[in-house]
């Protein structure tokens, strides 16, 4: 279970869009959208992508964080 209030209109968002990446790749758990959510949370500029069904974090200097398969 998700342990995510969103307060703002931007977090809710935010959270939205970190569930929307459950339908291109199903296997995700609720860790791992909790993680993303966090990883985005930290700075505006980080940004998460999803290439083969390998769920990778960028930060904003451009550097790979994680990934997950």
């Amino acid at each position: 279970m998700l342990n995510i209030q969103p307060r703002t209109y931007n977090e809710a968002l935010r959270l939205s869009r970190c569930l929307e990446v459950r339908k291109y790749a199903p296997r995700i758990t609720d860790e791992m959208v909790e993680s993303m959510y966090n990883f985005l949370s930290a700075n505006i500029k980080n940004t998460v992508g999803l290439s083969s069904g390998i769920i990778y974090f960028v930060q904003a200097n451009g550097q790979k964080h994680e990934a997950y398969s």
